[in-house]
Parts: C-alpha cells; sequence; structure tokens
C-alpha cells in the first residue's frame, strides 16, 4: 500500500525545507507519488509567493530530483495558483509556458485592502474581521458567498486539475465565532458550489493541513461535504498542504478512513496517462491495480 500527495510547498515559496527534505520523507512515509505545489507568483507584494523569476530555478530544481529519484518515488511539478479576477488564475498564459505537471486553484485573496493590495482572507484572526466589517458591511454571509462564488467562476472560467482546500473561510470561524455550517445559506453556497464542480472534471482535495498544523478541527472540506461530494460522485484526492518535511503524509490514515466511511473507493492519482481512478483502503492506495485496468 502507498500513499500519494500533490499538495506540498518547499522553501520557493512560504515553506521550510529544500524539496529534497519533502521527498526523502515522502519516500520514508510511503509515498509513491509526489506532487509539489509552490504558491504560484502574484504581481503585488505579499508575503509567502514565489517570486515569477525563481519559476525557472523552481522547474529546474524539480526535473533534477526527479531524475535523481527516479524508482524510488515519482516527482510531479505543479502550482498552487490563485484566482483572482482581472490578476491571475490557473490559465494565465504565464503558467501556460512552463512544464507544469498539474495545477492546483485556489482562493485566498477576495476583494482589495486598497486599490494596489487584495485582501487576505486566511490571514490572523483579526485581519479576517478587519476584513468582514470593511469590505463586506460586517456580513459574514457576503464574505462568504463571495468566497464560494469566485470559486465556482475559477471552475468555470479557468478550471484547475484540483481545487485546494474548498472550504478554507472557516480557518477564521473555530466555535462557529462567525456562522454555523447548519445554516441553510451556507448549505445552499456549498451546495450550488458542489453542483458546479460536478459538471467539470476538476478533483476536490481532501486537505489535511488544516487538522494537522491544529488550525481547524476537522478536514477541508468538512465531512459533510465531502458525504455530497460522493452523492455527487465528485472525484477526490487525499494532500497534505506540506509546509514541513515532517508533514508530507500528516493525518493521511485518518482522512483515507473517513473517505472510505462514506461510501468512496477510489481516489484519484496523476500518472503519465492523465489523472486516474485508484482503489485504496485507510491504510493506502492500491498502485499496482492501476496497471491491470
Amino acid at each position: 500500500m502507498a500513499w500519494t500527495n500533490y499538495h506540498t510547498h518547499s522553501n520557493f515559496c512560504d515553506a521550510v525545507g529544500d524539496p529534497e527534505e519533502y521527498i526523502q520523507n515522502a519516500v520514508r512515509n510511503s509515498i509513491k507519488l509526489l506532487g509539489f505545489s509552490s504558491h504560484a507568483p502574484v504581481s503585488f507584494p505579499v508575503y509567502g509567493m514565489m517570486k515569477k523569476d525563481r519559476l525557472p530555478e523552481y522547474c529546474r530544481r524539480l526535473r533534477e530530483l526527479k531524475e535523481k529519484y527516479k524508482g524510488l518515488i515519482e516527482v510531479f511539478t505543479g502550482l498552487e495558483i490563485d484566482y483572482i479576477p482581472g490578476e491571475t488564475g490557473p490559465d494565465l498564459e504565464l503558467f501556460n509556458t512552463i512544464c507544469l505537471d498539474f495545477k492546483i486553484g485556489s482562493v485566498h485573496f477576495i476583494g482589495y485592502e486598497d486599490e494596489t493590495m487584495p485582501w487576505q482572507l486566511d490571514g490572523t484572526q483579526e485581519q479576517f474581521k478587519w476584513g468582514i466589517d470593511n469590505l463586506f458591511d460586517g456580513s459574514i454571509r457576503k464574505l462568504v458567498e463571495k468566497y464560494y462564488s469566485l470559486i465556482r467562476e475559477m471552475v468555470k472560467k479557468e478550471p484547475p486539475d484540483i481545487i485546494g482546500h474548498l472550504d478554507l473561510i472557516k480557518k477564521n470561524n473555530p466555535g462557529d465565532l462567525f456562522y454555523s455550517e447548519n445554516e441553510p445559506w451556507y448549505r445552499d453556497a456549498i451546495e450550488e458550489t458542489l453542483a458546479v464542480i460536478s459538471e467539470s472534471e476538476c478533483i476536490i482535495e481532501v486537505n489535511t493541513g488544516g487538522l494537522a498544523r491544529g488550525r481547524t478541527d476537522s478536514l477541508y472540506p468538512s465531512e459533510w461535504i465531502i458525504q455530497k461530494c460522493y452523492e455527487l460522485s465528485i472525484p477526490l484526492t487525499i494532500n497534505a498542504d506540506a509546509h514541513k518535511p515532517d508533514m508530507v503524509a500528516a493525518c493521511f490514515p485518518e482522512a483515507a478512513k473517513t473517505l472510505y466511511e462514506i461510501g468512496f473507493r477510489e481516489l484519484r492519482i496523476l500518472t503519465d496517462e492523465g489523472w486516474k481512478p485508484c482503489p485504496f483502503t485507510e491504510e493506502g492506495l492500491e498502485l499496482s491495480m492501476i496497471h491491470k485496468r
């Protein structure tokens, strides 16, 4: 049995450690397919994004490591690309001119703090409250509905391979501080978004990063949303969103167990022939079955 992970950061963006350290930890944790997904460059100054002039170095470094560890692990080159209308997105020409194996599409920014600086929704709780009060008239509902409308817009206009941490908006909502996921308007926003995703070829990641780092008490997305994904036959993959080498497979058995109990029996994996379904259990993926299909 083995694992895969396509959401891996490194010191090319906001994480700790060279990509090789992640690869070495992945091998130790039975990961056979590892995708790197540094935060893609943006035009405005913000912490954590890769600098545009480092893209060639990033691609070159991963090609070198792919060859060095050939036979032990398959290494893929990707990016986590923010969707910001009028600014950037998964289909930006820059990202189509480099040799990427896959793209993760995410929404981290909504609206602008001023004329040039987008507002980041997953910053501190104080920053989150500032955005609600100053950009959305004090209405968490307006913010949440805008967030999910941007995800739907991304899926329709610039669909990525993987949708990153679908309900990231809950990161600053511990203990239902601002809203309850049981509220009808919230459920409606989720169901509308999943309906759009179900008509696309996008994969939703089950992201263990928030749970592993103690930022949330559940996976991204929440278990009831994963249940809806099952009902709509939306494909999933399990990703770590690792920012430290030793977190490259954090909480994977727990995530797989949750999915298996809901009813999932396959996860998506990236192969030389594109994305394929692969059987799994809570102990990992049955990668050998891919060659028997």
